[in-house]
């Protein structure tokens, strides 16, 4: 087993690090700026720059500032980012899909029906289960023909000797 699975909890602090001190691409802004107002200070800056950010050593007056600036500063981070929020879900929440068009069959018509996926396959060899992944598999089998319209939705198909009634969701226009 691998050392990184084993112990995959010691690395979550450097992974919650890693996370609050990047720039999301949605935001613009890093989450913990978003949390606390500022950007994280880092070991090396505190080498760098000498001790900053000792709120508890300033008087009442400019703490008081501090407070002010700090609420200013998250006021705009927070509009610009509910901005930038609504103009990512107007760009991301477009249907990929078209809507499905109803198609009316008649009898006599030729149709192909969705085809259930099989997720495994028992060997009958060995006594083992493979997994098979849906998008290689065929979608669609037939093509059967409507011997009968049950109605608008429901048809009825011949299906070798069989002859089960059918939704027309699952039936496609060969």
């Amino acid at each position: 087993m691998n050392a990184l699975q084993d112990h995959w909890d010691i690395y979550l602090p450097v992974v919650g690090f890693m996370y609050n001190t990047t720039v999301s691409l949605a935001t613009n802004y890093t989450p913990y700026y978003l949390m606390f107002g500022r950007e994280m200070k880092m070991p090396a800056m505190e080498c760098l720059l000498g001790k900053i950010g000792n709120t508890h050593k300033l008087k009442s007056k400019e703490r008081e500032e501090y407070i002010q600036g700090l609420v200013r500063a998250l006021g705009v981070a927070w509009n610009s980012v509910t901005t930038r929020g609504e103009k990512n879900a107007s760009r991301y929440n477009i249907p990929r899909r078209k809507p499905i068009k109803f198609v009316e069959y008649k009898v006599g018509d030729q149709v192909m029906m969705v085809r259930q996926a099989q997720y495994q396959f028992e060997s009958a060899d060995e006594e083992r289960a493979y997994k098979i992944t849906s998008t290689l598999q065929a979608r669609y089998e037939g093509p059967y023909k409507i011997i009968e319209k049950k109605s608008p939705v429901l048809y009825r198909l011949q299906i070798g000797e069989r002859r089960p009634i059918i939704s027309a969701v699952n039936l496609v226009p060969v």
